[in-house]
């Protein structure tokens, strides 16, 4: 099941961000060496399209830190600055293993803030 956790994002800022993966509810990390992340936000989850689509791939915005569960998401602030802060938007970050299994990971609210300074 995927760990709750609302986001707030500044209009025109850098977003940077550590999701630590663990087994249930301990410590013990879940060793992510072999897998894949990925990580989209859209208006509504009904949505048919996103306006954040990253990965730990070619697309970029994931690193992942192996044997520690750990998933290191950055998003530049020429990307946030595209963002309107219209309204709160829904995402989730997703990791799939080597053998193919998805596991959500991580899911919320997304939030941006309107930049005053621009």
């Amino acid at each position: 099941m995927a760990t709750k956790f609302d986001l707030v994002c500044e209009q025109g800022a850098d977003l940077a961000f550590v999701v630590n993966y663990r087994r249930g509810d301990t410590d013990i990390p879940v060793d992510i060496t072999s897998g894949f992340a990925r990580m989209q936000v859209r208006w509504s989850i009904s949505a048919q399209s996103y306006f954040l689509d990253i990965d730990s791939g070619n697309k970029g915005g994931i690193q992942i830190e192996g044997p520690s569960g750990q998933f290191l998401v950055f998003v530049p602030a020429t990307v946030t600055a595209t963002f309107s802060p219209t309204r709160e938007a829904v995402y989730d970050l997703q990791y799939v293993d080597a053998a193919g299994r998805t596991s959500r990971v991580i899911e919320g609210r997304f939030r941006v803030t309107q930049q005053i300074t621009r």
